[in-house]
């Protein structure tokens, strides 16, 4: 946490941020040979503390196999000691990767505000006063908040082709694929009624996804739910009742991950242009004119 909190300092390139930044960051070490900053040594102790976690994950790793593969070793019970404490020593090493990036992070930063080298960006439109720069922070807020909108749909896509796509084609190109072809769920027995159990289970999941990044996006959240409102579309389990009633196991199989392919190019376009403007306001509104800019306004004045 100190890390990142000096490493915001910086990065906000206020000069009273700046200056606290440099002291908290810590003074040099000096030794008999070389002069140390105190973040270079934080990335030393990072270091140390990411190897051993490293080497400990692939042993617990190779021993939760062996307990897997050969009960001698303890079974479920050393399996899940095992499992649990991969778990711990890979949160120790991705804390410790993420301490060495933060304390490599800051030893730059210091370097660059004590050398006079950390500048705020130039470029846009002459000078600007505080109410233009509050106007590029409210355009950038506008411009986010608009991303969320396709942002929503490009996250539920990468979803799917995740978590149900790969399903739904092992199932669809198995045995009983073919074999269930045109078999409503009330019709359904053998191998079609584990077919159509698993065909409703993945609904199920993309059902659970909608959500799940709905309520992960705001702006998205309201705008999808707008747009089933205008087609008269209701999420839930009634709609996918009446999905298995009216529709073959396969059928409703195979749009489990429909979606509209030009749809889905305009959000993903749609998506970067917003961020790319939202970036740019925010890098208007705490940046500065280019020098030429500048001079030519001062130079009229």
């Amino acid at each position: 946490f100190p890390g990142i909190a000096i490493l915001l300092m910086f990065a906000s390139n206020i000069k009273l941020f700046t200056d606290i930044a440099v002291k908290l960051s810590g003074p040099r070490i000096h030794t008999r040979f070389a002069d140390v900053q105190f973040s270079t040594l934080m990335v030393a102790i990072c270091i140390l503390l990411a190897l051993p976690a490293y080497a400990s994950i692939s042993k617990h790793e190779e021993r939760a196999i062996a307990a897997v593969t050969d009960f001698k070793h303890g079974g479920t019970t050393m399996l899940n000691h095992h499992l649990k404490h991969t778990f711990f020593e890979q949160r120790n090493f991705y804390l410790s990767a993420m301490g060495f990036l933060i304390w490599s992070l800051v030893g730059r930063f210091r370097a660059l505000a004590t050398t006079g080298q950390l500048v705020r960006p130039q470029g846009g439109f002459g000078v600007r006063s505080p109410l233009s720069r509050a106007l590029c922070v409210v355009l950038a807020l506008v411009c986010l908040a608009v991303a969320d909108v396709p942002l929503c749909r490009v996250h539920y896509l990468s979803t799917l082709s995740s978590h149900v796509t790969p399903r739904k084609t092992e199932l669809l190109s198995g045995h009983a694929g073919s074999h269930c072809e045109g078999i409503l769920e009330a019709d359904a027995t053998g191998v079609c009624e584990s077919f159509c159990k698993e065909a409703r289970e993945l609904s199920n999941l993309r059902y659970e996804t909608t959500m799940y990044v709905r309520d992960w996006h705001f702006m998205g959240r309201i705008a999808a739910e707008m747009f089933d409102g205008g087609r008269g579309v209701t999420q839930g389990d009634d709609r996918l009742d009446q999905l298995f009633k009216d529709r073959a196991c396969s059928r409703v199989l195979q749009s489990v991950d429909k979606s509209n392919m030009i749809v889905n190019v305009i959000c993903i376009i749609s998506t970067a242009i917003a961020l790319v403007g939202g970036l740019s306001c925010i890098c208007l509104a705490f940046g500065e004119p280019t020098v030429a800019n500048s001079g030519e306004r001062t130079h009229q004045d």
